[in-house]
């Protein structure tokens, strides 16, 4: 970049104030963008028109952000918070706001973020949540989680499925391979339940209209609505590349195929909204 700082991966919030975190090849983490709730810096609310260095003396592994909240999962396991606290989200036994850093949890393998809900997995396979929790459920007390709980389950989680817009709460994937899922998600399950889905789902992609989509372990892509009902898209997908208001898929064979809005003129030829794939003729 212009900037002299090479990036392996960079996010986006969907939603406004909008700011960005990258990791460098180097495994620094930098942020950069708006700075309403002090996401990037404590010195000021004003805005960061170049990267800044966050956890200077730590490697990042994972960042995870929505307009109000950061998270940073460092290589050596410490998982840090940043932003709005209702419901004790930071896990600090408090549900006061934090514009620095404050570190959650160590020993931490992998993590989620969504639904006012922090999802830990920690080393020993164990998951842990902070945040959001009325009412007695998952065999915890009644009341938010201000500190990481253990939730008690009759499986063992090996990982998470996330959206690639990285907000919204996850599915559990099992040692076995099995998928899970927290309250009602994806027309299943019932609140304050863990239901296992009947579904072969090998990567999550952000939302449209209403409907997730995913690919199975074929790489089919699949449309699933609020209701439970998937529907199949297309196979052999590659990829996708997608935001709030346009979907782009590529299929194995390098055609792509468009999909939403073409707000700005995005996706040419087209002089109105595609509500279905259609491919997109490139020159």
């Amino acid at each position: 970049s212009t900037w002299g700082i090479k990036f392996k991966k960079i996010i986006s919030t969907e939603s406004t104030p909008t700011h960005f975190f990258g990791i460098s090849t180097d495994n620094k983490v930098y942020a950069w963008g708006e700075n309403t709730y002090n996401t990037i810096s404590t010195s000021s609310t004003r805005a960061f028109k170049t990267p800044h260095l966050k956890l200077s003396d730590k490697y990042g592994k994972k960042v995870l952000a929505d307009s109000r909240n950061a998270f940073i999962l460092t290589t050596d396991g410490e998982l840090y918070g940043v932003g709005e606290n209702q419901y004790g989200l930071l896990g600090n036994g408090s549900t006061t706001d934090s514009k620095q850093y404050i570190l959650i949890k160590d020993n931490v393998k992998d993590f989620a973020f969504g639904s006012s809900n922090l999802y830990i997995l920690g080393n020993n396979n164990d998951l842990y949540m902070t945040g959001y929790h009325y009412g007695s459920s998952y065999g915890s007390p009644e009341g938010n989680f201000l500190t990481p709980t253990k939730i008690n389950l009759e499986f063992n989680v090996s990982g998470f499925l996330i959206r690639e817009d990285s907000v919204g709460s996850p599915i559990l994937v099992s040692s076995s391979g099995d998928l899970y899922i927290f309250d009602y998600n994806f027309g299943y399950g019932n609140y304050g339940t863990i239901t296992k889905l009947p579904l072969d789902i090998k990567k999550l992609y952000a939302s449209y209209n209403g409907n997730t989509y995913y690919t199975d372990s074929k790489d089919s892509l699949y449309m699933i609505d609020s209701y439970g009902k998937s529907k199949k898209v297309m196979d052999n997908v590659e990829n996708i590349f997608n935001s709030y208001q346009i979907m782009f898929i590529k299929l194995k064979n390098g055609d792509i195929y468009g999909l939403g809005s073409r707000e700005n003129n995005i996706i040419e030829p087209f002089d109105m909204n595609i509500t279905k794939p259609t491919l997109i003729p490139l020159s």
